[in-house]
Formats: structure tokens, C-alpha cells, sequence
């Protein structure tokens, strides 16, 4: 009698790890599908098709993510002006601020004036 319960308790044991690993290997339940680059999970939509008239139009609910690129200017300075709008449309090479150049344009006229006066006394 011993020896029946101890293969009975065995078989017991043996088919929970096989129930467990089974479980690890093949899980189930609701899970959401996701897209692997992203990590967002896949939109389904369902629309009922019904007979009568045909619009022209249709209204979708959602938010859209864009990419957000930063914006490193060359020099650095005050913003005097602003030519877009938060949300606007912009397009590589288009100028979106004027950045006050006063202290360059001096610098510049300085430098220009220390080259002429240097070679006037060659």
C-alpha cells in the first residue's frame, strides 16, 4: 500500500510540471496583440454595414503621435521673432526664428576693421 500512494503522489507531481511548463510555453488568455517596433497596441475598427444611403463622409476618434525633432540653432542669441505656430507644418530649410545678431554684426565690422588696418601698414 506504501508503494501505490508514493506513485500516486509522483504522478501527481509530475503532471503539475507538465501542467506548469505547458502554461509557460502556451500561455492564453486576452492578451493585446502589439506591434513589436513600438510596443503600441494594434487598433481594430468595426463598422456595421447597413442598406440606405451612402455619405460622403466619415469621422474617426483617435490621437496620432509624430516624430519630435529638436531644433539646435549655430549661434546663440536672444529670439526676437517667431515665424511659426506650435502645430504649423514645417519644412526642412525654412526659417522658424530670427535670432538677434547685433554682437556678431559688431564682431564681424571689428574684425573687418583690425584686417584693413592691418594691411594698410604693410
Amino acid at each position: 500500500m506504501k508503494k501505490r500512494g508514493k506513485i500516486t503522489i509522483w504522478s501527481i507531481v509530475i503532471i503539475a510540471i507538465i501542467v506548469v511548463i505547458w502554461i509557460i510555453i502556451f500561455p492564453t488568455g486576452n492578451t493585446t496583440q502589439t506591434n513589436q517596433s513600438s510596443e503600441i497596441p494594434s487598433v481594430y475598427l468595426e463598422y456595421q454595414v447597413r442598406s440606405g444611403e451612402i455619405g460622403d463622409s466619415i469621422e474617426v476618434v483617435g490621437n496620432i503621435t509624430a516624430e519630435i525633432e529638436s531644433v539646435i540653432p549655430k549661434v546663440s542669441g536672444e529670439v526676437v521673432e517667431v515665424y511659426v505656430e506650435k502645430g504649423d507644418k514645417v519644412e526642412k530649410g525654412q526659417v522658424l526664428a530670427k535670432i538677434d545678431d547685433l554682437d556678431y554684426q559688431i564682431a564681424y565690422l571689428n574684425a573687418l576693421n583690425d584686417y584693413e588696418s592691418s594691411m594698410k601698414g604693410e
